[in-house]
């Protein structure tokens, strides 16, 4: 409305103040005037008479309230403009207005240029106030609007939370990412935290879930909160959620206790490396420029300012959710230039944000085929949405010219030719992939040309499940492929099919066994030993185990016993002559150590067996000895002759001792044999 439509206005006053505006100078510039004479009057007045342009309050009316009380109660309901009539120049009465929006005073002995001037001045600061405040809202809806698409299309879900109360508020992406409908829920303010978020988390992974939130509300809110959970989807599967997020400030740059963060699906990353994740990295502000808000916030009132601060809350909201997703995010042109990008997507590829935004050009970044393909389906999903694929694995040059792979979910943005892209370094993930693909070579080629036979069967039914060719061959068949041909069972191979009872219930109860040796059957009925270590994996039902044949070694054993037997026999005839010769006889090692003696040698030399076995006769005293030893053990037979003091006796007595070498089956020296003979009376 502009100055020219200001028509009726309110005089509040008593008689005098009537007759001096209302009959002579406002009715005389064309103004309609509503007359009353108590600020109770006035207050009924804008209540029941609509149309009221401006109020002309008499700050001190007559009786009952006053101009400041009655102004106070009408704009606590009304946007009216007000200008104050004033009777003289008094600080106590215009104390009085202090604190009520007011748009000027007039004194009532003012010329009549001065009044009219006063009222046009006083509505047209109002109206100037009025349209700044709509452009200012108009502002805030529209930056709402543009950072609620952002977060609608980065392939997340918002959501508030508040610790303290208890709330929780989620966007129609939280919702629709386990696959519920938005409207089945609230989505403002009184959420109950449990049936919205808590009540859809993985059992294993509830307590560790809501103690991480917990740990980060009572720690200060600091930093990033971050937590990797299950949560239930409606149809029945578990999905991977990222959940990161964290605490708004307040226009002081206080940590309030609002967290605000988003959930990310990451199910398919999650299945296909099992959680390779990315390092948390600290993202700076996104620096958004805004309009001239600030310079024209100085031109009105607090309640201007009021506005300006709920719209830097509204940006902090949503720049926090453009640069905490988690991935890089991008907004491209029709021609494939980056317009914008958030710090997360240039730490993927190693520029600087200035170097990349209207500069750089996704085709010139990734693979042109891969290129091509993202075309392809950014024209699909114009034509026929359904049918277009929104995700893609490209392959990417960083700016160090290393080949990256990232996973890319790209949307339009409605209305505009632009496209928006999140994305996902796999790197790591393709990487693991292949060095898995060639461990699985690696072990299968192992796998088949063990020579141990290797298996799998299921307990219960004893079905092979899984063979090499070295186990097929052991029980007569051809190869893996003849036996696993068709259904065998191996409790069918078994000679006693209580001996595989036994084993099975000695694994439930130790949950293994260890070279345990049975008798099987052969494909033709023959038989042969198996040396048998295998596992019990009850949660899968199986049997794991390694077979090696023991057949030969068997008929091996057979023979050694035998010759073991006849080996004993021969030992005791030995023994028998040792410990009867009348020759004293003694045996060392291949060290010239004594091991035994027999008694005569005992008698000849007056020591006991305890005295002698032990005894390094390489290190006898006696020259003699030492050479007659040492020629034994090189394989030549040597004789000592010499004398020795007996304890019993005051003479010398003459000994000759006969060194003959002792060989394994191998002949290889082990060690020789003494000959002792008193020769005293021989000489």
């Amino acid at each position: 409305m502009s100055i020219m439509e200001l028509k009726t206005i309110l005089l509040v006053g008593n008689e005098a103040t009537g007759a001096e505006l209302g009959k002579t100078v406002l009715t005389r510039h064309g103004y309609q005037v509503i007359h009353v004479k108590s600020g109770e009057e006035a207050v009924s007045t804008v209540q029941t008479a609509p149309g009221i342009d401006l109020i002309l309050m008499d700050i001190e009316p007559g009786e009952g309230i006053d101009g400041s009380e009655a102004a106070q109660i009408i704009l606590s309901k009304n946007d009216i403009p007000i200008i104050f009539l004033l009777s003289k120049s008094d600080p106590e009465i215009t104390a009085k207005a202090e604190g009520i929006r007011s748009y000027g005073f007039i004194m009532k002995n003012s010329g009549e240029a001065a009044v009219i001037a006063s009222i046009k001045s006083g509505y047209s600061l109002f109206q100037t106030i009025k349209n700044e405040r709509k452009n200012f809202e108009e502002a805030l809806r529209e930056k709402e609007e543009r950072y609620k698409t952002i977060v609608s299309l980065s392939n997340s879900g918002a959501w508030e939370y508040n610790p303290v109360s208890g709330h929780i508020s989620c966007s129609p992406e939280y919702y629709k990412i386990l696959g519920l409908d938005p409207a089945e829920y609230k989505t403002h303010n009184d959420h109950d935290f449990h049936r919205v978020w808590v009540d859809h988390i993985h059992p294993d992974d509830r307590e560790n879930a809501l103690k991480t939130i917990s740990d980060f509300h009572n720690n200060g809110s600091k930093g990033i909160y971050e937590n990797y959970l299950r949560m239930h989807h409606k149809n029945g599967s578990w999905i991977w959620i990222w959940s990161r997020g964290r605490a708004l400030k307040d226009k002081n740059d206080n940590l309030t206790d609002l967290i605000f963060g988003l959930h990310i699906d990451i199910t398919k990353l999650k299945l296909s490396e099992k959680m390779i994740l990315q390092n948390n990295k600290e993202l700076t502000a996104l620096n958004i420029e805004l309009s001239t808000i600030n310079n024209m916030i100085k031109a009105v009132n607090k309640e201007l300012i009021t506005i300006n601060n709920r719209l830097e809350e509204s940006e902090e909201h949503y720049r926090t959710l453009f640069e905490n997703t988690g991935s890089g995010i991008i907004v491209i042109e029709e021609d494939s230039t980056i317009s914008l990008a958030n710090q997360f997507f240039a730490d993927i590829c190693g520029y600087s944000r200035e170097d990349i935004e209207n500069k750089k050009k996704l085709a010139e970044m990734i693979f042109k085929e891969d290129y091509n393909s993202i075309l392809k389906e950014q024209l699909l999903m114009r034509e026929n949405p359904d049918k277009a694929k929104f995700s893609h694995e490209i392959r990417f040059k960083n700016k160090n010219n290393e080949l990256l792979y990232l996973l890319f979910f790209i949307s339009l943005i409605p209305g505009t030719r632009q496209c928006i892209v999140s994305t996902i370094d796999i790197t790591d993930h393709k990487n693991a992939e292949a060095s898995l693909k060639t461990a699985e070579e690696k072990y299968r080629n192992l796998f088949m040309n063990s020579q141990v036979g290797i298996f799998l069967t299921e307990i219960d039914s004893g079905l092979l499940l899984e063979a090499n060719d070295r186990f097929a061959q052991q029980y007569g068949f051809k190869d893996r492929e003849d036996i696993l041909r068709q259904p065998n069972y191996m409790k069918n191979f078994y000679v006693r099919q209580a001996v595989r009872d036994k084993m099975i219930s000695f694994m439930k109860r130790w949950g293994e066994i260890k070279k345990y040796e049975v008798q099987f059957k052969q494909r033709d009925g023959s038989l042969l030993w198996i040396r048998y270590s295998a596992s019990l994996n009850t949660d899968k039902g199986w049997i794991t185990g390694v077979t090696e044949d023991i057949t030969d070694l068997k008929k091996s054993e057979s023979e050694k016993n035998i010759i073991y037997h006849e080996l004993l026999a021969n030992e005791k005839k030995y023994r028998l002559l040792f410990e009867n010769s009348p020759l004293g006889l003694l045996h060392f090692n291949n060290k010239g150590i004594i091991t035994d003696c027999n008694s005569a040698f005992e008698s000849m030399t007056e020591l006991t067996w305890n005295d002698l076995v032990g005894y390094d006769m390489l290190k006898s005293a006696n020259h003699g000895i030492r050479s007659a030893v040492t020629k034994a053990l090189k394989g030549s037979p040597a004789t000592y002759n010499g004398t020795y003091h007996f304890k019993t006796s005051s003479s010398l007595n003459l000994l000759s001792m006969q060194m003959e070498t002792i060989y394994d089956e191998n002949k290889k020296i082990i060690g020789g044999l003494g000959i002792l003979e008193d020769i005293t009376d021989k000489r």
